[in-house]
This record gives structure tokens, sequence and C-alpha cells, in this order.
């Protein structure tokens, strides 16, 4: 190991910042020397990374120094240098990567690594190689599920070093192989990478110098039969791509075939078939573009099924099938890496993490964090102060939190909007579901936040209950008479609105009547379309404008009734709200503080011009990548409104903190939000489902049905199968039918069951039993 350059002005030791540590670094040989935020691995300045960054100078330094004297450190490394950053904490593979890289091409010299964990794998190791070198940027074998280790390099993110402190309050430091804390190891003193691995990590290739391959052998040994799940999924997904033409065909296909081959070198039945499923696809999909013809387009197949190279790197990588062989090759790595410390190497202070130290799933360019509630709530002053008062005042900090964050946004006018990442500009209309019992706190919460964050009188900002989907309207703009002395027209009352309504009930109710609007017009009004109506009658038109109004909602939901929000699913609803809690286990025992007022921009200081807010390139990033992920049939449909809620998060934690442009921590600290509201709304799911057993256990005991009846699994079944049938009607022939022609949609045989499958309907919020008419409604039927 590297022996320690003393400073004569700074004690190693003691070092706690970028300001003590940095010329520590500079004397060791470093000079990509960054600033980061405390307790922050990004951002780094500006320019200052990549390929072609600056590299600062001593002064730059030191000017940082006195900018940021407690700022975490950064290295941007030489091109002399690159580093293996291995992840292999909770469900990431980087381990058995770094195990498998080795059986394959060697084992690596004994290096120091940068960790903030506690683990012997996790860390980014440090190696020497060829001025000038470039490398990939990543080392993964997908066919095997072996991935998460990032190739660190002058063009290519940093490593971040001690003694920064991680988000989840540990200290970044120096190990050697053993594990033992170590000093600052000087750039020109560290080992060299082995030339087997530079030549296998070239840009594009993984695996370099390969064996000879007989193709003609490995094609007759294809695997034929009946294609199996894995084969016939990949095979599906191959013409899938060919069928949405994606950007290259040729590229595309190339994959699909070497993924069909790997999966017969893993023994999956049915490859031949699927190769030649493949190609027939390919070949049409060529000749109806007419850029080839036929014989073009299948000689081009078969070069890619012929590919030498496809082929000798399946053979050069046989894939690990028996859990325990990839379990041998990690002991085996660890075996290996346990060798004594060296005595003489300088020690620094022993930052070890506890035990109890809670893990995090860090994606620094996603800016996926994983926070407790405490970090959450100490990362800022804002949150602090959200946090005290509502212990203070007997409530949730959660709830308190949702009601400043809807607060917040209708401070930001309406022309204020989102970039158009993915098709046009996007609203910072939103809404927030308190979720609690009845007197669980959702009324001391608006409280709090009202004393938080006040509406001034003269910001206009209207604070209503709901009435109607038409009465949206109506809430920013009223009709003139044609006795007005400025005749006909439209007034504006005002341009934002935050609605508050204490129960669910209220809003399904109004939901439910015939011919309500209600529920598609929050949709709208969520991506910021028009609220208003287009009648024929020039008089009757009553039209808001798309974004030019601003609303924020707070809706008060008991879980056992909250049905009819989960039952629009599909139409995305529950994604558009941020649910969070209205009880704390840490009220009443925690004293909290009276803080007083947030100080945040006021509707004034956002200027009068339409514009879009600037937002961090990691989210922009974030949501394009999951858009292109739907695109092409690999995401969650739903996800997208889940970002695009947590992008108007970001954006009301970033006024909350009195700032106007989001930064990546502000979408990080968002990202936190929508986990506990994830959290919230699963929670309300599960008690959901078990009042709907409850409910049919007690209509069983009622009806004199015995208990194993009752409970039975089939019968269960059953009647969920007669509920479908019944919704099927009447989506088919409804919204509204008459009982009687309602149970006829089911066979004979089942009728009986009718009335129980109807009141789980209406226990999940799908439909409403008029008594006095006997009729049937199905609820959104009419919208």
């Amino acid at each position: 190991m590297p022996e320690h350059t003393d400073n004569d002005d700074v004690n190693p030791l003691l070092a706690e910042g970028y300001a003590q540590a940095a010329p520590q670094y500079w004397s060791a040989g470093w000079r990509g020397i960054l600033p980061m935020p405390h307790g922050k691995k990004f951002p780094p300045p500006t320019n200052y990374t990549g390929y072609q960054a600056i590299e600062p100078s001593y002064p730059d330094i030191m000017a940082w120094a006195e900018e940021r004297p407690d700022g975490n450190i950064a290295l941007h490394l030489p091109d002399t240098v690159i580093g293996i950053d291995v992840d292999a904490y909770e469900n990431k593979t980087g381990a058995g990567t770094l195990a498998y890289a080795e059986h394959l091409w060697g084992q690596l010299p004994d290096t120091v690594r940068t960790t903030s964990r506690d683990d012997r794998n996790s860390g980014i190791r440090l190696y020497r190689v060829p001025p000038g070198t470039r490398m990939a940027t990543k080392i993964e074998f997908p066919d095997l599920g072996l991935g998460h280790i990032e190739i660190i390099q002058a063009s290519h993110r940093y490593a971040v070093v001690w003694p920064s402190v991680h988000p989840n309050g540990s200290r970044y430091r120096w190990q050697n192989s053993g594990g033992e804390a170590v000093d600052i190891p000087a750039p020109d003193n560290l080992p060299e990478l082995p030339a087997r691995w530079i030549d296998n990590l070239q840009p594009g290739s993984i695996i370099d110098g390969l064996d000879t391959v007989d193709i003609a052998h490995e094609i007759a040994h294809l695997t034929g039969g009946t294609m199996d799940l894995p084969v016939t999924d990949r095979l599906t997904r191959a013409i899938g791509d060919l069928s949405a033409g994606v950007s290259s065909r040729h590229d595309t296909t190339c994959k699909h075939v070497l993924a069909l081959l790997r999966l017969s070198e893993q023994g999956h039945d049915g490859v031949q078939a699927a190769i030649n499923h493949l190609g027939n696809a390919f070949v049409a999909a060529i000749i109806k573009d007419g850029s080839r013809t036929e014989q073009q387009a299948r000689s081009e197949y078969a070069r890619m099924v012929y590919n030498e190279r496809g082929h000798a790197l399946i053979k050069a990588t046989p894939t690990v099938t028996n859990v325990v062989e990839v379990a041998e090759l990690i002991a085996q790595a660890d075996a290996s890496r346990a060798r004594p410390v060296d005595p003489t190497a300088t020690v620094t202070p022993d930052e070890t993490v506890a035990d109890d130290q809670p893990e995090h799933d860090d994606d620094p360019a996603a800016g996926n964090i994983t926070l407790t509630d405490t970090e959450f709530w100490d990362s800022r002053d804002s949150l602090k102060a959200i946090r005290d008062q509502a212990y203070a005042r007997l409530a949730s900090p959660w709830s308190v939190l949702g009601v400043a964050i809807c607060r917040a946004l209708a401070h930001i006018p309406p022309w204020i909007t989102l970039p158009p990442v993915i098709g046009g500009k996007g609203s910072l209309n939103a809404f927030v579901a308190i979720v609690g019992r009845s007197g669980a706190g959702k009324g001391i919460s608006e409280a709090v936040a009202a004393e938080l964050l006040p509406f001034d009188e003269g910001d206009n900002i209207g604070l209503l209950p709901v009435g109607s989907g038409e009465g949206l309207a109506h809430a920013y703009v009223v009709r003139r008479g044609k006795d007005s002395a400025d005749g006909p027209g439209i007034d504006r009352l005002r341009t934002a609105c935050m609605f508050s309504i204490p129960e669910v009930d209220t809003l399904t109710s109004i939901g439910g009547r015939q011919g309500s609007t209600i529920m598609s017009k929050l949709r709208s009004a969520y991506s910021g379309e028009e609220i208003g109506f287009s009648y024929a009658d020039p008089t009757k038109r009553l039209l808001v404008g798309a974004h030019n109004y601003r609303m924020t909602m707070v809706l008060g939901v008991q879980p056992e009734r909250a049905a009819p929000l989960f039952a629009d699913a599909a139409g995305g609803t529950p994604q558009r709200f941020v649910w969070l809690p209205a009880n704390d286990r840490r009220i009443g025992e925690d004293p909290g503080a009276e803080v007083g007022q947030l100080e945040v921009p006021g509707p004034r200081e956002w200027g009068g011009n339409p514009r879009d807010i600037d937002i961090p390139d990691m989210a922009r990033n974030v949501i394009r990548s999951a858009h292109i992920a739907r695109a092409r049939g690999d995401g969650n449909a739903l996800d997208g409104h889940a970002l695009q809620t947590r992008e108007k998060v970001m954006v009301a934690l970033c006024v909350l903190d009195g700032r106007m442009t989001p930064d990546e921590w502000d979408w990080v600290l968002a990202g936190a939000v929508m986990a506990k509201s994830d959290e919230t709304r699963n929670a309300i799911a599960a008690e959901m489902t078990a009042a709907v057993e409850r409910e049919w256990a007690e209509k069983g005991r009622l009806a004199g049905v015995s208990r194993e009846v009752a409970d039975d699994t089939a019968y269960i079944r059953k009647l969920e199968r007669i509920a479908d049938r019944l919704a099927a009607a009447l989506e088919r022939r409804g919204p509204r039918m008459a009982w009687s022609d309602l149970a006829k949609a089911v066979h004979s045989r089942d009728r009986d069951a009718v009335p129980e499958a109807a009141t789980l309907l209406v226990q999940r919020g799908r439909i409403t039993l008029d008594p006095d008419t006997s009729h049937v409604t199905l609820l959104g039927g009419a919208e």
C-alpha cells in the first residue's frame, strides 16, 4: 500500500471536509479534486467531469475550499487510472459479476478501494492503465443475470472518497484488500490493471481473443422440439420489436438472435424453431419497406445466425447454471482477497458502519436513494420545520407535508409549467390523499400547514370545496349577463384554487351521480387540460383554458372507503394522487417545536410571462428512459403518471425550501415522498381486501351459511367470476340496467350467488344499487 505523504498544514487523522482533505490529495498526486455538497454524491462543478473536463489548478481548489469547507470530495480520475465500481448490497449482483469476470480473465491484483459500506466487495477499486485508455462503462453478463459493475474513468463519472459523508450518514474510507482502512493512495503507486482485463474491456466488447468455433456444428446442435416459455417470450419480444419499427432492425434482431443462441446453450427447448420464425419475420419486415430484396434480407439474417464472434462469445462464457457454483466463485474470490494486512501501512481512523446502519439502494444517475424517515426529515431546514411544527401540534408530519405541497404549488401561476420532456408541456396541478380513519387528523394537518404556508389575501388563491365537474370551471371564471355594463362575456375570478374534501365519500357520491363528469374533469385538471364546457350555445359556453388555472386538491381518505378511487386504477387515477398517512406513532412522544412561517416565493415573484421550469438532467433522463421502455412494451403503462407526480412533488419541495429552480436533491427527496406514497397506497389496498373478506364472512353468517362454505376458496373464486360477468354486462349494455336484466347476464346455475357478487362490486366501488327503481349503475360508465 502507498505510504502517506504528510502535509504540514493539515493533520490527516482529523480531516473532516474538503478544505482540510483536498491539500492531502494534491500532495498525493491527484489533480481532479472536486467539491461536492456535504452529505451528497452530486452534483459536481460544471465542466470538471467527462472526457474533456477542465483540470482544476491549486488556486481553484483553494477557492473551493473557502466556499465549501465541509463539502464532500470527488476525484475525477486521470486518463491513467480507472476504477472498478462494484455494487454488492441488497439484491445487486456486483460480487458475482466480479467473481465471474476473474474466473474468465484472471484474478485482479490487490489494490485500494473507496467505500462507505461494510461488506468486503462494494466500492471502487483503483488501477493504473496506459495513458489515454478508453474502456467500456460496464461489466455485465446479462444472459447470466450478472451486472452492477461500472468502470469509472476520465470519460465516465467520478469517485467519491474519504472523508466524504454518504447520504445515509456513513463516512467514506480507503480500504485495502483485507478490509482495513488505509491512507490516501498515490495514483502512481496503484497496481496495473492486467492486460487481459484491458483487452476484454475495450468499448463495445467484453471478450477478446476468442477461440475459433465450428459454426456448422453449433447450428446443427441448436435445441429442437417445442419452444418453452423463455424461448417463446424472447421470440415474441423480437417480433414485437420488428412490428414496432425500432430504429435499427438489424442491430435489434442481432441481439435477439444472440439471446436465442444463449438460450440454446442453457438447454431451453425450441430454439431451432424460434430462429426460423424470427428469420421469416425479419425478411417480411425488410421486404415490406422495399429497402432490400428477399434474397438480400435472407442473406443478412443468415449472417446474424452464423456470426462467428457471437458463437465464440457464448462458448467462451458458458452459463453458470448452478447457484452453488456462483456462490463458490464469490467465496473463492473473497478468500483470495482476505490476505494479511501490511502492518506498515498508515491507517486512518476506522469509520466503520454500525451493524444496524440501513442499506441504501443508491443510483445517483437516476436520483434513486432509499432514505429512512429520519434521514428525509433531517435533510433540510424546511422539512425539519414541517416535522417540528407537526409534532408540536400533534399532527403527522407526512400529512402536513402533503397539504404543504398543495399550498406551495398553488403559489405558482398556471403559466409556469413543466418542460415538454415527453410530448407537450406539463401542468403543476397536483392532488394529495391524506389517509387515516375518521378523526385521524386531516383537519389538524390542514390547519398546521396553513400556519406554515398561509395564502396572502392579495394572492387571490381560493380555498374551496368540490361540488361537481361543472363547478370546477365556475371556481375560476363566471359568465357575465347581457345586462352587464361590459356586455356579455366571461370574467376571471382567480387563477388558483386549492380544493379541500374532508371525506372521500363526498367525491365518490358526486362521481356516482347520473351524468356526473367530476372524475373525468379531475383527470383533465391533473394535466392542465380544459375543464370548462364547449356548448354549441355561446351563451352557455364557459371555457377556462388549458394551462390557464392552477388546481391543487387535498382529499381525506378512510382506507375502507377508498374503493371507488382504486376502481379506476386502469385509468391511472390512483397514480395521480400522492398518498400520505395521517397517523404517526411518534405523535405525543416527540414534543416538536413552534417554528413560524416558511418563506416561499409568492405568485408575483414568478412573473407574468409563460415559461417552463428548469429541471435537473437526472429527472429528465429517468422520465425519458421510462417512456422509451413503455413505448417498447417493456415498462408499466401507469408509471408515467407516477413519474409526473414525482416531478410535481420535486418542484413543491424546491418551493418549500425557498427556491424556484429544483436541483438533483429535490428529485431524490421527491422519490422518498413517492416511496412513502406507494407504501401508504399499498397498505390501503391490503386493508380493503381484508374488509371485503370480513364482509363476505359476515354475510355468510347472516345468511346461515356455514363458515366452511363462506371461507371456501372455490366459492370466493365463483363470486369473483360472477362479479366480473356482471361488470362486463354493464360495460357492454349499460351503464344502467334493471336488476332483472342484469341477473340474466349469468348462467341460471349461478343466479343464486348474484346478490353476493353484486355486493362485492358495491364494496369495491364499481356499481351502485337504487332500491327505489331496482336499477344498477356502473360507476363512471356515463362519463
